[in-house]
């Protein structure tokens, strides 16, 4: 297996500013499937407008805090529970299994 240097995977020796940033990551977003090619698989989390608003504004409140420490933050593993059984309920996945 390749090294991330191998790679070409390496820090960058200077910074970037945000629109260089910005525009190499919009270089790499137009190379996706488009919404439409890509609505049963790789933009499934998509939602419509106010949807994706809700989701984007609670994705940036925790965005800072490290997910795999959610046993020490009680909010935080309210959250995943929450998740977590609407996914079994999706599953139909009951008491039973």
């Amino acid at each position: 297996m390749k090294d991330a240097k191998e790679q070409g995977v390496i820090l960058p020796v200077e910074g970037m500013s945000f629109d260089v940033v910005d525009e190499k990551l919009s270089g790499l977003q137009s190379e996706m499937p488009s919404e439409v090619a890509g609505k049963l698989s790789v933009n499934s989390l998509k939602g419509r407008a106010d949807i994706q608003r809700v989701v984007e504004n609670a994705y940036l409140k925790f965005f800072p805090y490290n997910a795999l420490f959610t046993r020490q933050e009680s909010a935080a593993a309210s959250i995943e529970n929450q998740v977590l059984e609407m996914c079994a309920a999706l599953m139909n996945a009951g008491s039973e299994g």
